[in-house]
């Protein structure tokens, strides 16, 4: 009906017949459309003449800062004590020196002998620094909590009904056994055993494998090591929190402490890296 209407009332005002109403509105939307897809062709062909100009053009590196942020300091809220005491004392800045540590062993044996020189990763590795780490197991087990744990449980089991038969006092001594061996088998699961041999063996290792994956090095940062080894004269605790992108972050952390002479650290790591000979 108001085709024909429109049809009518542009025959009266000498329009062409013809053309109705709906076919005004479809050219309009057709009108619309090709100045959209004129505009995303337009917008298209900006984006690639500049991509063509940036790939064609010389490279600009990017603006750096005159100098580079002091890295490896505690939070100034809160620890200012500890941030304080890793302060340089000569008051020397950071300058941005990076080692290569795949280079240290290279370096101090340079002067060396023709076997030196070639086995110099071996050399390394054999007179790396040896540490003591110390059986914590001991203390663990005269612990008022750990007692108390083996206790509490020990009640529990004969409260449940799970001690055998027999008067109570046999009866606790044989849970109590039974939870106590548990507990010791849970305790030596956790515990960690740091054995200087294994560790010179894995630093060996990955020399090789690092020397594969990355060609151009392994670098860190030399203020870096020497602030963490006046954290060490120091006495300070030292907590290291990986990003842990993958498994080898803490291999690179303890390969680097290993070589730079700082104390490798005791990883805290699952079921899922019990691997048999590292532990």
């Amino acid at each position: 009906m108001l085709e024909v209407v429109g049809e009518r009332v542009g025959g009266w005002c000498g329009r062409d017949p013809s053309s109705s109403l709906r076919q005004a509105v479809r050219a309009k939307k057709r009108q619309h459309q090709a100045d959209v897809y004129a505009r995303l062709d337009a917008e298209k062909q900006a984006r690639s003449s500049s991509l063509y100009r940036v790939k064609d053009g010389p490279v600009v590196p990017p603006p750096q800062p005159p100098q580079r942020a002091t890295a490896g300091l505690a939070c100034a809220r809160c620890a200012p004590l500890s941030r304080e005491s890793w302060r340089d004392p000569q008051g020397a800045s950071d300058s941005g020196a990076v080692i290569n540590i795949l280079d240290i062993g290279r370096q101090t044996y340079a002067n060396g002998g023709v076997v030196s020189r070639c086995l110099c990763d071996v050399a390394q590795c054999v007179n790396l620094t040896k540490y003591d780490y110390k059986d914590m197991v001991p203390e663990v087990v005269k612990d008022d909590r750990f007692q108390q744990a083996i206790e509490e449980t020990t009640q529990q089991e004969l409260r449940d009904g799970g001690a055998p038969k027999g008067g109570k006092t046999a009866a606790y001594v044989s849970v109590r056994r039974r939870v106590e061996a548990s507990a010791m088998r849970i305790l030596a699961d956790i515990s960690s055993a740091m054995s200087n041999n294994v560790l010179r063996f894995v630093a060996w290792a990955c020399h090789k494998a690092i020397r594969r994956v990355a060609g151009g090095g392994c670098g860190t940062r030399a203020a870096s090591i020497e602030r963490l080894r006046r954290a060490k004269a120091a006495g300070l605790p030292l907590i290291f929190v990986p990003l842990h992108r993958s498994h080898f972050d803490y291999i690179l952390v303890t390969f680097t402490l290993y070589l730079t002479g700082l104390r490798p650290p005791l990883v805290a790591a699952g079921d899922n890296m019990r691997i048999p000979f590292f532990g």
